[in-house]
């Protein structure tokens, strides 16, 4: 049995199945590790007033693309004030109290109070960086809308009711106009 094991090893016919066997297991780990490298990604997350701008136009432009009549339609959105970031903190409070007795009548008291935090620091990408506890984007300050059909008051109307709802601003910072034909 064990000269039939050797025969069986050291032929050309086994060699040839263990090297396609190893083959195959090559190929079969180089797709795996392309169809994972395939797979769409999280959403980008947007880090700056311009990116969020644009993100918020061509999201409102599309939407503003399917009413009925609105036709070619052109947004532009203005901000009140930046990306707002609340860190992540340590607070400390302490509290003293002292007294100094003269007689029944005159106390004099001393309270003192102190406050003391350190933002909480983590290991991030670029080094080390404050940990943010929520991210504030930036308030809308007016939205103006330019389409084929803003003449129409009843697709103006419309527009605007889209652009408060999906924004949540009042019809006040909403102007909708007709685009200049071409």
């Amino acid at each position: 049995m064990k000269m039939k094991l050797e025969e069986i090893l050291k032929s050309d016919k086994f060699t040839k199945y263990i090297v396609a066997a190893g083959l195959i297991g090559i190929a079969l780990l180089f797709f795996s590790s392309m169809e994972t490298s395939h797979k769409p990604e999280k959403e980008k997350e947007i880090q700056t007033e311009s990116e969020y701008i644009i993100c918020m136009e061509n999201k409102l432009e599309e939407m503003l693309s399917f009413t009925d009549g609105a036709g070619k339609t052109k947004i532009m959105i203005t901000l009140e004030n930046g990306v707002e970031y609340k860190y992540a903190a340590e607070e400390r409070n302490s509290f003293d109290e002292a007294r100094d007795i003269k007689n029944h009548e005159n106390e004099s008291v001393q309270k003192r109070d102190s406050k003391e935090s350190n933002y909480i620091v983590i290991d991030g990408q670029n080094g080390r960086e404050a940990l943010v506890e929520r991210k504030i984007q930036p308030k809308i300050r007016g939205v103006a809308v330019l389409c084929e059909g803003g003449d129409d008051p009843v697709i103006k109307n419309e527009i605007i009711q889209i652009v408060t709802t999906v924004l949540d601003i009042p019809s006040t910072k909403v102007s909708v106009s007709k685009i200049k034909s071409e």
